[in-house]
């Protein structure tokens, strides 16, 4: 009973449940191969063939898996790749598909056998996927001459060029759905029919290659020359779930298997702003304990993420490495760090939540704030009268203005204002200067004042009081004539007193004429009546003036009439004409009389 369970223990010391690590087997195409112990299934029995495969090559031949004998035909089981295919190969016969699988790409391959069907003996997967199924001329006759190869055909020829990882072989003909079933993630060993199961994930073992299947069918790397001497433990594997094997291993011995096993940080300093106002180079520093088991016997352990230090494999510690002041970057987030033996690559740990880091402590500067820095004017046109050549109040010029800034604001737009108006949405601008062409200014000979502003920064704005000279009008000046109503009321006015002064001087001169006669008396100064032929004289000289002031002012004041200014002129010719008599009878130079 004792014995009993002291052979339970070694069983179970020597099953490695969760301490693999997980590697491919790279081949180089001149003489790499395994060479197991295993037989593999014979005469027409069922069999399931799979394996994740990695490859670029593109030519003849390149074996995958292989057993059996070359001769006589049909007593060679092969799986293999020609010119980019997979193919199926039972000695002197076989078929290959369309598909392709040597795109550098990792791809999931099986094949199958199953002699009770009628149809589609052999059938061919690529990634889970039926692709192929026939039956051959050659009848399946599997021999046991030659024990199970991988990466070459049991005569020595066709290596395989790349990666092969987790090689399975079952003793049944798998459904489509099994093969999809399994085909992302490891086994542990124990499944039903598996009777070879290479992973590769057992570097340094006793035995070399482990079959993790219950027959223990353990293999050989072989192959000193070409560019690898044996085939080679890679890192680069396909991208399924690991699982340990739990198939308790005999005649061979594990390697102890190297592990990262935590990561902690301690001791986080505040932060520093390294003596600038940029945030970007804020720090701190902590320490950061790193716990392992069984440390490789050479390289360094590495830190790595937010930071960095490494450690040559002789200064550590017993399972535990503390790396001091380890400077890492102040940004107020969570400490990601990875630790890695550089010896084995595989023996590694990241821990991205390994504490919290202090924010900034840099004041960030301020953003660059928007300017104008110049307005100027350029291809100033000549005067246009806008075909009124009489008024000069709308002669106008165009001309190009240049707007110079920097840091414009994200929105909004850059108006022009003052002499000329234009705008133009920011998102239309060039880098630091902007042409407003052809813009409309007044011809008016003054200095051409401008202002360029941001709507969404109205602070952000520039005037230029003398960016210019502006054309001078080209509009000959019409003669300055009163408005209609204002020359109304001053001929009412004219007139009113022209009643007064004529009849003044009407009782002026009865007065001295009663006087000389010895008749006048103030009845008589109240009776005496108003002398209308000496006031309509005087009027009738006003047409006179107007006639002279009308006259003058179309030929040689060069004056254009319009509707609205005839009532004016007229009035003001009127006005005019009864100045001029109106000095002629108070001066005594009145003849008409």
């Amino acid at each position: 009973m004792k014995k009993d369970i002291r052979s339970l223990l070694f069983l179970l010391l020597l099953a490695y449940t969760g301490v693999a690590q997980n590697f491919s087997m790279n081949f180089d195409g001149t003489d790499d191969y395994i060479q197991s112990t295993y037989t593999g299934i014979l005469g027409s029995n069922p069999r399931t063939v799979e394996a994740w495969v990695k490859t670029t090559w593109n030519g003849t031949q390149r074996i995958i898996v292989d057993w059996g004998a070359i001769s006589p035909n049909g007593s060679r089981y092969t799986v293999n790749m020609i010119n980019g295919g997979l193919r199926i190969e039972v000695g002197g016969n076989g078929m290959t598909t369309g598909t392709l699988i040597n795109n550098g790409g990792w791809h999931h391959i099986a094949a199958t056998y199953d002699n009770s069907l009628a149809t589609d003996k052999h059938k061919l997967y690529i990634d889970g996927v039926f692709v192929l199924g026939g039956n051959l001329t050659v009848a399946v006759n599997t021999l046991g001459t030659n024990a199970l190869q991988i990466g070459r055909r049991n005569d020595g020829v066709n290596f395989w060029q790349g990666n092969i990882d987790e090689v399975r072989v079952w003793n049944v003909a798998r459904t489509a759905a099994e093969i999809a079933a399994n085909m992302n993630t490891e086994l542990t060993g124990g499944e039903a029919g598996l009777v070879y199961y290479a992973k590769f994930d057992e570097v340094g073992a006793s035995c070399d290659i482990v079959d993790c299947s219950p027959g223990q069918h353990h293999g050989t790397r072989l192959g000193t020359g070409g560019a690898n001497n044996l085939p080679q433990f890679s890192a680069d594997v396909p991208a399924i779930t690991d699982v340990a094997c739990t198939t308790p291993l005999v005649g061979c011995t594990l390697a102890a298997m190297c592990s990262v096993d935590g990561i902690s940080v301690s001791n986080i300093s505040a932060c520093n702003d390294q003596g600038t106002s940029d945030p970007s180079d804020d720090t701190f520093t902590a320490n950061v304990t790193v716990t392992f088991t069984d440390a490789p016997a050479t390289g360094t352990l590495n830190l790595s993420g937010d930071g960095m230090a490494s450690v040559p494999v002789g200064s550590l510690g017993m399972g535990t490495h503390t790396f001091t002041g380890v400077t890492m970057s102040a940004d107020g987030t969570a400490i990601s760090l990875t630790a890695t033996f550089s010896a084995d690559g595989a023996c590694t740990f990241t821990n991205s939540n390994a504490g919290t880091a202090p924010a900034a402590c840099s004041m960030a500067p301020p953003p660059p704030t928007c300017s104008v820095s110049n307005i100027s004017v350029a291809n100033i046109s000549a005067c246009n009268d806008n075909g009124t050549p009489a008024n000069s109040a709308d002669d106008t010029f165009t001309a190009d203005v240049t707007v110079q800034f920097s840091n414009p604001p994200a929105t909004g737009s850059l108006n022009l204002s003052g002499s000329g108006t234009a705008s133009v949405a920011v998102g239309s601008l060039g880098a630091g200067t902007y042409t407003f062409t052809g813009v409309t200014m007044s011809a008016n000979g003054g200095f051409i004042s401008l202002a360029a502003t941001f709507s969404a920064t109205p602070t952000c704005t520039l005037t230029n009081n003398n960016a210019g000279t502006a054309p001078a009008n080209c509009s000959p000046n019409a003669p300055s004539i009163p408005a209609m109503s204002e020359w109304g009321l001053i001929l009412f006015a004219l007139i009113v007193f022209t009643m007064i002064v004529v009849f003044g001087m009407q009782r002026q001169g009865a007065l001295a004429t009663s006087s000389a006669m010895g008749n006048f008396s103030a009845t008589n100064r109240q009776r005496m009546p108003f002398d209308k032929a000496l006031y309509f004289k005087v009027l009738s000289f006003v047409y006179l003036g107007f006639a002279l002031i009308f006259t003058t002012s179309i030929l040689v004041l060069g004056y254009e009439m319009t509707n609205a200014d005839v009532p004016g002129s007229l009035l003001s010719g009127s006005v005019l004409a009864y100045l001029i008599h109106f000095v002629l009878i108070t001066s005594g130079r009145d003849t008409t009389n």
